[in-house]
């Protein structure tokens, strides 16, 4: 007498659920991991414009003071205003060379909020008409508020 023997071929319900969900757990995790780049490069590119925008205000400055910053000062034409989502770039001009490190908390308490499209309290938007900010001796401030700690950046001229 002969055995016949079935072969089964193909995967059982457990080995298809344990494979759909160990893709969904690495599909999440690459999300959150893409989430996170995507903020520090956005934020990235904040500090470069501030840099930029301190940069052009270094270089252009003259025995009269910081001039106003001009579209022709910036490789493309245009003086950075705003970044990809939308928030201003703000600037502080005062006699008061010890500006507060933080724009949104003048007394240096630690910043729990961001601003996005209207300047902290004491700042000005830096707008590309090539008026902003006015010709002054005093030191200038320029912030951006960030997506991640410690939520803004700032720096100020060398005078």
């Amino acid at each position: 007498m002969s055995k016949v023997s079935k072969e089964v071929s193909g995967f059982t319900l457990i080995e298809l659920m344990v494979t759909i969900a160990v893709i969904a757990i690495m599909a999440t995790v690459s999300v959150t991991i893409f989430a996170g780049a995507q903020k520090n490069a956005r934020d990235g590119k904040r500090k470069g414009d501030v840099d930029a925008l301190m940069s052009s205000l270094e270089v252009n400055r003259s025995t009269t003071g910081y001039q106003s910053l001009k579209p022709s000062q910036f490789a493309n034409g245009v003086v950075p205003v705003t970044d990809s989502s939308a928030y201003n770039y703000c600037y502080q001009s005062s006699a008061n060379a010890n500006i507060p490190a933080d724009p949104a908390n003048p007394d240096s308490t630690p910043l729990t909020t961001n601003w996005t499209t209207t300047c902290p309290t004491n700042y000005l938007a830096v707008l590309g008409d090539g008026t902003t900010p006015a010709t002054t001796t005093k030191p200038i401030k320029v912030c951006s508020t960030l997506e991640n700690a410690p939520y803004y950046y700032c720096r100020a001229t060398s005078q």
